[in-house]
């Protein structure tokens, strides 16, 4: 899993500033600045109402899959595509609204029911985008930080969406970092030879083989990369940004 938010009741928040309504519990993530906080209800409302959430995620999977043709074009040999899972494919807002609709944050069991009931949407054309990977000929390859033992569900899951990832790698006990997984598809992993990963995509700027560190500055080489080998997708539910300070 993507590192997670501690969340505290909206309701508290709401208070605080004057705006409660009887509205059933929501959710707020506690700050190191101590600021109130209402981002978890506006994230969850952007990201499950919104017209430019879906259309923003279309439009980048759309040009995901014009870049992907160009690289191709000068790609010699096996290739692949590596791509994220929760929040890049499968849509888990509904697991995190349900969560916020009982004032709480993450909670493992929880999303061990939520991760084996198989029942995560797909997000706008993440489908169009791997059957056009499929299409070019390459192998589309899902590396995802979920725990080995929702890993068969979440291949159901995806298979269940019209997806059909030719391989899914869900995290080895205690580690989350991809690299090692990343590293193992290019030198050939299990029936599949070395592969050339012509793009990453994810929402986490740790979906990116050796990421520059949140924050990073224009100049990193992994910002150089976005929307050429690196296509990242928006989630302003949770991430590794989490934990940033506000200026």
């Amino acid at each position: 899993m993507p590192i997670r938010r501690r969340l505290l009741p909206l309701h508290f928040a709401l208070a605080a500033t004057g705006l409660a309504c009887g509205a059933p519990p929501q959710t707020t993530p506690s700050r190191a600045s101590a600021l109130p906080r209402l981002d978890t209800v506006a994230a969850l409302r952007w990201t499950r109402t919104s017209s430019e959430h879906a259309l923003l995620i279309a439009e980048v999977f759309r040009l995901a899959s014009m870049q992907l043709d160009r690289r191709v074009a000068t790609t010699s040999g096996p290739w692949a595509v590596v791509l994220d899972a929760d929040e890049t494919l499968l849509d888990n807002s509904p697991y995190e609204a349900q969560q916020a609709a009982k004032g709480a944050g993450y909670d493992s069991v929880a999303w061990q029911r939520w991760a084996e009931s198989a029942r995560a949407a797909a997000l706008p054309g993440a489908v169009a985008f791997t059957q056009h990977v499929h299409e070019l000929g390459g192998r589309a390859i899902v590396i995802t930080n979920r725990a080995d033992n929702v890993c068969a569900q979440t291949r159901r899951n995806l298979d269940s969406l019209g997806f059909k990832p030719d391989a899914v790698m869900c995290a080895p006990p205690g580690v989350s970092d991809k690299n090692p997984r990343f590293e193992s598809v290019q030198r050939g992993a299990g029936r599949f030879p070395a592969l050339s990963v012509v793009m990453w995509v994810g929402d986490n700027i740790k979906d990116f083989p050796h990421h520059a560190p949140e924050g990073a500055h224009p100049a990193d080489s992994t910002v150089a990369e976005i929307g050429r080998s690196f296509i990242l997708l928006p989630n302003p539910m949770y991430g590794s940004w989490s934990g940033n300070r506000l200026p």
